[in-house]
């Protein structure tokens, strides 16, 4: 929310196809009314690469909403399949460009940084113009690597990156009464936790300490473990260090929580509005699922006092919902199978059907873990 801008560059195909590139670096709210109207022009198709960023700064600086977009990273992941997302730099404007266009790009971290709003330099003039005119070839070489269905998807989630852009710069307000109240608790279990530990050499084991939990517990009971993760530790069930392994655990989660859910949303952490903002990717999976980071908001407890740090601000509320089995109902609709129809369409809840199945029992006689078993066995079909 902080940074600036300091140059746009904007590049479009003449009719002899050669790319003309304009390039503002000065006086912006003179540009603002010109640029709002060919970035918003719903017959002027906008192509961009790691197009979220740049509408992002668009949209805080000056309200402009660009749309329609079609990104070229977007494009490079569907073409993927996903299966390679992780593959760092793989789906940057300089990988894609050396994967598709055989253009190497210039790499200058020192470069890209320099635009502070000095007068551009021919090196830098060449960089922003780079930068335009390359995901307009990219997109012509990427279209051809995509049939009608993949196209869909491509113009899916370009519909998508204005609300994905848009919940980034919302963010979350962060209730600080409740996180007041939370950190109250958490240290007070942290204490209480503290006071569970041995005695050990000069004062209380550490149980943050992988160091001394492994020692300590080699002291105990002449047994080594590889790592003091929690799978590790479990393994000392039924042994007379069981309840210590259990609070170590139960330590290193609480301590854990003041982390990130005291420590990381105190007002001095965050934004001066009192909101967290973190990052959406909506084909941040390779199951094509959204991900979240910095910090992950998918990941956040199911408990109430975690839940209700997220407020909404006066006259707004927070809506949670989801789709009802939403993968189950299109394998039914693409495979048409009959039963799993007939289950969406009667209403029936289809893991409870499947349990029935599996277990040899009526719907109603299906205990929840049951219904868990089925649900998995569901998910896993696909």
């Amino acid at each position: 929310l902080t940074d600036k801008i300091t140059v746009i560059a904007i590049s479009i195909i003449d009719a002899e196809g050669i790319p003309q590139v304009f390039i503002i670096d000065r006086d912006f709210h003179k540009c603002v009314a010109v640029i709002k109207q060919i970035f918003e022009a719903p017959s002027v198709l906008k192509i961009l690469h790691n197009a979220k960023f740049d509408w992002k700064f668009l949209k805080h600086h000056f309200g402009i909403n660009v749309s329609p977009i079609r990104d070229t990273m977007q494009a490079s992941k569907i073409i993927d399949n996903g299966l390679r997302n992780n593959e760092k730099g793989r789906h940057s404007l300089a990988g894609v460009s050396e994967k598709y266009l055989g253009v190497t790009l210039e790499k200058d971290d020192e470069l890209r940084q320099s635009f502070l709003g000095d007068d551009l330099s021919k090196r830098q003039i060449e960089y922003a113009a780079q930068d335009v005119i390359i995901p307009l070839r990219l997109h012509d070489v990427l279209l051809r690597q995509m049939d009608k269905g993949l196209m869909s998807i491509l113009d899916l989630e370009g519909n998508c990156i204005p609300y994905t852009g848009q919940m980034e710069l919302n963010g979350f307000l962060i209730d600080q009464v409740k996180r007041a109240e939370l950190a109250s608790i958490l240290t007070s279990k942290m204490q209480l936790l503290h006071e569970s530990m041995p005695c050990w050499k000069d004062g209380r084991l550490n149980p943050q300490s992988p160091k001394q939990v492994s020692e300590y517990i080699h002291e105990r009971i002449g047994r080594r473990l590889d790592a003091t993760d929690e799978a590790n530790l479990k393994k000392l069930s039924n042994t007379k260090l069981e309840e210590f392994s259990r609070n170590v655990l139960k330590s290193r989660q609480t301590q854990k929580f003041i982390s990130t859910y005291v420590n990381k949303l105190h007002p001095d952490k965050l934004h001066s509005d009192g909101r967290l903002r973190g990052e959406f990717d909506a084909m941040g999976t390779t199951t094509g699922r959204f991900s979240s980071r910095k910090p992950n908001l998918q990941n956040i407890p199911r408990r109430q006092e975690f839940r209700e740090l997220f407020s909404a601000s006066e006259g707004n509320v927070l809506i949670k919902c989801d789709y009802s089995q939403i993968e189950l109902r299109i394998a039914a609709e693409l495979s048409e199978e009959e039963r799993m129809l007939r289950a969406f369409r009667d209403g029936f809840d289809l893991h409870r059907e499947t349990a029935s199945r599996m277990f040899n029992k009526p719907t109603e006689a299906i205990t929840d873990s049951e219904r868990r078993k089925a649900k998995a066995v569901n998910f896993g079909m696909l």
